[in-house]
């Protein structure tokens, strides 16, 4: 029998609560794959088979990687700004900030958006 089919149709995870939780466990998966400060290849398969095997469609996907990735690039950028003062002593901030995104996976104009919002 084919889970996914069975979970969309009426299966053990066909309800709210439950829709919630695995919500919860791929935020918590994906929070975790990024508190090395990189997102691996390995992880990111890993992320795609989760949201597989929950039933996520791709907007739900998206919405929780977006709000994470936002709050661990935040971090990092205040982390590299104010305690580290690596962006000050960076060569090119531009790079720096593209590598930061490059190692999470982060749209840069994300990134831009976020930059505005901090403004």
């Amino acid at each position: 029998m084919n889970n996914v089919g069975y979970v969309q149709a009426g299966g053990i995870f066909d309800d709210e609560r439950k829709m919630d939780e695995l919500k919860q466990l791929y935020r918590a998966y994906l929070t975790e794959a990024l508190s090395s400060g990189q997102l691996e290849k390995d992880e990111i398969a890993s992320l795609a088979k989760l949201k597989n095997l929950f039933a996520l469609g791709n907007r739900e996907a998206e919405d929780i990687t977006l709000d994470v990735t936002i709050k661990v690039y935040r971090k990092r950028l205040a982390q590299a700004a104010v305690a580290g003062g690596e962006l000050d002593q960076a060569s090119s901030k531009a790079a720096y900030l593209q590598n930061l995104c490059d190692s999470i996976h982060f749209d840069p104009e994300k990134a831009k958006e976020v930059h505005e919002g901090l403004s």
